[in-house]
């Protein structure tokens, strides 16, 4: 199904408008300072591109959260810029605001003077003239094409030679994921090579030439994406821009080569676009200005290949440490049935890594749980004995365990032989649902408690639908038998979170057991099989029509087990998506790394409140100090290539959003003021995951 587009619609209670984007999960309330009735104007309005707008009668917009705002003129060149705290007032005049971080593209046409403040944590936007126009777009894209291409290396050459097309700007503005579409969709079968017109890049600026190997191929599959380069056969891999070769070739493998390439492109691409329409205060930009001779200015209007240049021109080791972290690594058989996933792939500009040895099957996990092994297990039965031995898990439960390098990525998506722990194993299929989830009203949430002695985990219940700006609608089923399991998991619903067992039979239920492998379909979006050695039934779910969801390779503890449970449903209700809940996850606990995501690690529940998936990690310095450590998770809602202002103190200094931010210093009334204004993130203190709302300075020792 194609998702619907952005909308605005009024309400009563309280008063104000509501801006929705099903395709985003995004659904939120802007009050008003009196009612309103929206009226359909014409989106031509707007120098940005819209494709919703209304007009709204009122004097004041109180805006659900601390956002951004960016004035400018209504041709779109900036004027003022309000971040975190600071206030901002403009005269009478004619203005377009740009309102970020609401997880849709918002700009309101104003006609007379603006004043904004910020109060108890919502900016609030006064418009004495009493009219502004409203205008959305959703941050939502999907393929726009497909290309066929036949197994043969010099075909797949030449799809992913089309992915460039998605691009809408070959500026460094295309660092922005709002200017990066999703690449065509590959299709491999047998036949001719096809594509819509236009599609193909040719005799490009920059291109790209590699060995044929279905490896090499594969490798720069997001590098052609982000150049709109055409990928071409040749003796040695490199990088041509408008003559000037590049090796692509690294002491460690052409993946590497490759992956630094596109860290330093896209890094100097970020820094470069401060000089267009967004010049703003970023992190990255004053430390490099301090390290290398660039005129960014002259730069930014430059070729696309003297742009290259001059980013390849400067040594690895002075940018390194300023690359954000990498959203995605993908291990990625070569072989072309795999050539389906790479479109989405080169989306998330995954460094794309080809398996070119066979994987060491690795010691169990298991056995590094230490005395948890005496603990109840979650399969049926007893768990290994207290002395431990080798786990041998049931082979029509779960795929061979094999082990994966190691990656530097926050999440890690396999597909190959085997399964390693904490990465994803996404699907073609699954990627494009996750892309076509479409939300509409509540985010329906169906819990299923199996397991009358796994008391403590049903609370995830009341977990689910505790944020003020997302309505849940969370119903929870206990002891269900075979049919009424069944029946609800072809309901329609955004989430199953199942506690209870997994044996061979499939899921334990009241009398009986349900294999999942015999539903026609299934009716959610992502689901969590919290019970041993679900991967089975988790990857039938995916078959079945699911997105992706959470499952585990071998027995867990039940306490430990019950722990992740519960966290994953906090951080998927605080708009973590399955992947970047399991890099928390896996990061903080031994059991986290019990589990993986089968199909696409992207879903996600909810959209996040300020944008980015937020974590904090806290630590006491002093009697009145602390050092509070901000990290990023990207997600589809707020992908690669986004910026973050951690709103601590009076700071307004961007980071680009993925991995560790910074580490800024804050007294005690900081710090509370922050876990106060921050909306339920999970926070590090002293090494043990909590939540901002049960955190305190006094508390931290």
């Amino acid at each position: 199904m194609t998702p619907s587009g952005p909308s605005i619609a009024a309400v009563e209670t309280p008063t104000g408008i509501r801006l929705a984007d099903p395709a985003e999960g995004v659904d939120l309330v802007v009050r008003t300072d009196r009612p309103v009735s929206p009226r359909a104007v014409s989106v031509e309005r707007f120098a940005f591109p819209v494709e919703t707008a209304v007009d709204v009668v009122c004097h004041e917009l109180v805006l659900p959260i601390l956002c951004e705002l960016y004035v400018r003129t209504t041709e779109g060149e900036l004027l003022e810029a309000a971040t975190n705290r600071e206030a901002v007032t403009m005269p009478d005049g004619e203005y377009l605001v740009q309102i970020e971080s609401l997880g849709v593209k918002c700009y309101c046409r104003v006609d007379g003077p603006i004043e904004s403040t910020v109060d108890d944590g919502h900016r609030i936007v006064r418009l004495p003239g009493g009219g502004v126009q409203i205008g959305l777009r959703s941050l939502h894209t999907r393929p726009q094409a497909t290309v066929h291409t036949s197994e043969r290396p010099r075909d797949l050459m030449r799809a992913v030679s089309c992915f460039g097309s998605a691009l809408k700007t070959t500026s460094p503005e295309r660092a922005w994921p709002s200017l990066r579409g999703c690449p065509p969709l590959v299709d491999v079968e047998p036949g001719p090579f096809s594509a819509p017109e236009g599609l193909e890049r040719r005799d490009t600026p920059v291109h790209i030439e590699v060995p044929v190997e279905y490896g090499h191929v594969f490798s720069v599959a997001s590098l052609a994406y982000y150049l709109n380069a055409q990928v071409r056969p040749g003796p040695k891999p490199a990088l041509v821009a408008d003559g000037t070769e590049h090796a692509l070739t690294h002491p460690d493998g052409m993946s590497t080569g490759v992956q630094r390439t596109l860290e330093r492109l896209f890094l100097f691409d970020c820094v470069t676009r401060t000089e267009g329409l967004f010049p703003v205060d970023l992190h990255e930009r004053r430390v490099l200005e301090r390290r290398v001779d660039v005129d960014f200015p002259a730069l930014y209007d430059r070729s696309l290949p003297e742009q290259v240049d001059a980013a390849l021109a400067v040594p690895w080791e002075d940018v390194a440490d300023l690359v954000p972290t990498w959203k995605l690594t993908a291990d990625v058989a070569p072989d072309p049935q795999h050539a389906p996933y790479l479109p989405f792939a080169a989306h998330d500009l995954a460094h794309v890594r080809p398996i070119t040895t066979t994987p060491s099957e690795p010691a169990s996990i298991a056995t590094e749980i230490g005395n948890s092994v005496a603990d109840f297990y979650r399969a049926d039965g007893a768990g290994p004995p207290t002395n431990v031995q080798p786990f041998r898990p049931d082979e029509d439960l779960v795929p061979r365990r094999v082990s994966a390098p190691p990656v530097d990525s926050l999440e890690h998506a396999w597909l190959g032989d085997g399964v390693p722990v904490g990465a994803s194993i996404p699907t073609a299929d699954a990627s494009l649902r996750q892309l076509d989830a479409v939300g509409n009203g509540p985010t329906r949430v169906q819990v299923i408690a199996n397991a009358p002695e796994m008391t403590e985990e049903r609370s995830v219940g009341e977990l689910y639908g505790v944020r003020e700006l997302v309505e849940m609608d969370v119903t929870i089923h206990e002891e269900q038998t075979v049919a009424e399991t069944r029946a609800l998991l072809e309901a329609n619903h955004d989430l199953l979170h199942y506690i209870g067992h997994a044996t061979s039979d499939g899921l334990a239920c009241a009398d009986g057991h349900l294999d999942v492998r015999t539903l026609d379909s299934f009716g959610g979006r992502a689901f969590v099989l919290n019970a041993c050695q679900s991967y089975v039934q988790g990857r039938a779910l995916v078959d079945a029509g699911a997105t992706g969801g959470v499952v585990t390779l071998e027995e867990v503890a039940n306490d430990p087990a019950t722990m992740v449970g519960l966290q994953i449903a906090r951080l998927l209700n605080s708009g973590f998506s399955l992947a970047a809940a399991l890099a928390v996850i896996g990061r903080e606990t031994i059991t986290g790394r019990q589990y993986v995501i089968v199909g696409s690690g992207n879903a996600r529940l909810t959209s996040t409140k300020s944008g980015a998936a937020n974590r904090l990690d806290i630590e006491r310095t002093g009697p009145d100090s602390f050092e509070v450590g901000y990290f990023a998770y990207p997600t589809s809602q707020w992908p690669v290539g986004s910026m973050v202002t951690p709103y601590l103190a009076d700071n307004t200094t961007r980071h680009l959003g993925s991995g560790h931010l910074t580490t800024l210093t804050a007294s005690t009334d900081e710090l509370d003021e922050l876990l106060t204004m921050s909306e339920r993130v999970p926070v590090t203190v002293n090494g043990t995951l909590s939540w901002s709302e049960s955190v305190s300075a006094d508390l931290i020792e």
